[in-house]
């Protein structure tokens, strides 16, 4: 039939699983549980003798919201869905529930006062389904109803036929099919079940993040004598952020409303590495009014509603992914090489797996424009926000900075980690070293330590330095030094001729402790006339010798003597422990003539002034 035919056209590019859980949180659910029943059930009560088929293993899906009439409605349709009158729910592509029939012929929904049962081929039920008042129905039909509540058992949500007539959530019932149908060849036992729960376990947590209600999720299987074992269960426990000391970034503020919370998200069950908790920052912009006019008219023309949510992990990391409300398929399109999640409400492709890109054959599309519009206008400011808010959450100031040279695999990321740079080159957001708790710096304003041709002891002296004379310095990682690169223009480095003019105005009194690795560093680029009166250079048991005058003394391999035949002079030898690259700065300056009337040449023994 014509009918059957279009569904399974839909199967075919729709794929199966996460829509009860989005649908879940459109009815405003808190909870969710998915179980998978091995068990076999009677078939003697049943309202046609072709229901027996349903009687057998299945998926069954809990949540604590309620069916609406609309709703109702909607898991009838295979075509538009009434959820596009409501652009503010999350399963609103109208062909999300018919997923379903990839594993069952005979999907059943208990909520409220009804059962209801789905059957496109009209096999057990000729008007191709049927609904039944638990009132009237639920003690005459009693095996048919048994597997519903040997399931709200075995979930902890009650015994039996609820009281009243009427249940307080919404129970779907999937069984699964064993034989090829009408509508699909696809076959679904309890250990394919199981499968497909075991792979939902890694995005179950992220599946939290950004849903508005369901705040618990979990996945269990019951065997066929009963047994139960919980997979997984985990939860998401919102603290808001907003409040009158929240920060703000006053450039997303113009064209943004942001909201923030701390998600504590927790982890356990049989199927997970032990009990686990994460701590997620999810920051949430919505465009205010006029901010963004094209991004407006697309959404009234589309039926959406635009904006933009990041999550960021406060401990650990985390390899960025799009998400659509749930994380889109772990593919490479999909990862953005970003240090968060970003979660909008993308128009994606008909099988629901990547977000709807504006190629060079549909560049006016409506759905592909709408997706660029969020990800080049929107998210960089959003971007702005979460990185200000992440500074100001405990870790890593500079966690939540994205790092080009991750987002380099895809052109459309790399532009868009571009976008993002660009509007933190301007930010204050880099932390003063010496002094994390007062004010930020922007780039323009600050000087970085070199990021090439010093070691780690040398950037430890030069930052010691730098602090010390109370320089604006910021030492951040690479990737954020990449990042500024991306955005903006070049950026003030500690160069040798800088921390020299440094030096020279602070004095001595103010030098770290370490004046050789310092020396060794000023002299780096050979300018040797800069180091005039800087008191770096060391001698044997004193303190160093200003520049240029007096002179050192060094050892000369070619006029051997002992240091006791020079008298007075043990002061002026230099160090015999100097590095091969100092010696080498202070050879050349002897032969430049620097410091007359001394040569230096060699540090094994003093040089005679005159002698060769």
């Amino acid at each position: 039939p014509p009918f059957l035919k279009y569904l399974q056209s839909i199967l075919r590019k729709y794929p199966d699983g996460g829509q009860i859980l989005k649908n879940a949180d459109d009815a405003g659910a808190t909870e969710v549980i998915f179980l998978c029943d091995e068990r076999h059930y009677g078939t003697q009560s049943l309202a046609t003798e072709g229901l027996q088929q349903a009687q057998g293993p299945a998926l069954v899906a809990y949540n604590d919201g309620l069916f609406s009439e609309a709703d109702w409605d909607g898991i009838q349709s295979t075509g538009d869905s009434h959820k596009l009158r409501d652009p503010g729910t999350v399963g609103r592509f109208g062909l999300g529930f018919n997923s379903v029939y990839h594993l069952t012929d005979l999907p059943a929904v208990l909520s409220g006062p009804w059962l209801g049962m789905l059957d496109p081929q009209r096999v057990a039920l000729a008007d191709g389904g049927q609904q039944w008042h638990l009132e009237e129905a639920a003690a005459e039909l009693a095996d048919q109803f048994t597997p519903f509540w040997g399931a709200l058992e075995v979930m902890g949500h009650g015994e039996g036929s609820p009281a009243a007539g009427r249940f307080p959530g919404t129970l779907f019932r999937f069984p699964l099919r064993h034989e090829p149908s009408g509508i699909s060849d696809n076959l679904y036992s309890p250990e394919r079940v199981r499968q497909l729960f075991l792979a939902f376990i890694h995005d179950a947590p992220t599946c939290l993040l950004f849903l508005r209600h369901v705040r618990r999720l979990a996945l269990k299987m019951v065997d066929g004598q009963g047994a139960t074992t919980e997979l997984l269960e985990t939860t998401a426990a919102p603290r808001p952020l907003n409040g009158p000391g929240s920060v703000q970034d006053d450039v997303a503020a113009a064209a943004l409303a942001t909201t923030a919370c701390i998600k504590a998200v927790a982890v356990h069950g049989t199927a997970t590495n032990g009990d686990a908790e994460r701590e997620w920052l999810v920051v949430s912009a919505v465009p205010t009014e006029g901010a963004f006019p094209e991004l407006a008219e697309l959404a009234g023309a589309l039926g959406s509603l635009p904006g933009v949510a990041l999550a960021y992990p406060l401990r650990g990391g985390c390899a960025g992914h799009l998400c659509c409300f749930l994380p889109l398929p772990a593919t490479e399109e999909n990862a953005t090489g970003l240090p968060l999640h970003i979660n909008a409400p993308f128009h994606l492709t008909d099988d629901r797996r990547h977000v709807q890109w504006a190629e060079e054959d549909c560049g006016r599309d409506h759905a592909a424009r709408w997706n660029q519009l969020l990800t080049e206008a929107v998210l960089p400011l959003a971007y702005r926000q979460a990185v200000v808010v992440a500074a100001a959450c405990p870790g890593d100031p500079y966690g939540a900075w994205p790092d080009p040279e991750l987002s380099r695999h895809q052109q459309r990321y790399r532009s868009m980690a571009e976008r993002i740079c660009q509007q933190l080159w301007g930010m204050e957001a880099l932390v003063l070293a010496g002094q994390p708790g007062t004010r930020r710096l922007r780039a323009t304003d600050a000087v970085f330590l070199p990021q090439n041709g010093a070691g780690k002891a040398t950037l430890r002296v030069l930052e010691d330095a730098l602090v010390q004379a109370g320089e604006p310095l910021a030492t951040v990682p690479a990737h954020v030094r990449r990042a500024l690169a991306a955005g903006g223009p070049a950026v003030k480095e500690a160069t040798p001729a800088y921390v020299r003019k440094v030096l020279g105005r602070v004095g001595p009194a103010r030098y770290p402790a370490d004046k050789r690795l310092l020396l060794e560093y000023v002299a780096g680029d050979k300018r040797y006339g800069g180091l005039a009166g800087l008191e770096l250079l060391p001698r044997r048991g004193q303190a160093p010798f200003p520049a240029p005058a007096p002179p050192p003394y060094c050892l000369n391999s070619e006029f051997l003597v002992s240091r006791i035949l020079l008298p007075g002079l043990a002061d002026s030898f230099l160090p015999e422990d100097l590095t091969p690259a100092l010696l080498s700065h202070l050879h050349r300056i002897a032969e430049q003539g620097k410091w007359e009337p001394s040569v230096l040449r060699c540090p094994s023994l003093p040089c005679v002034p005159g002698a060769t």
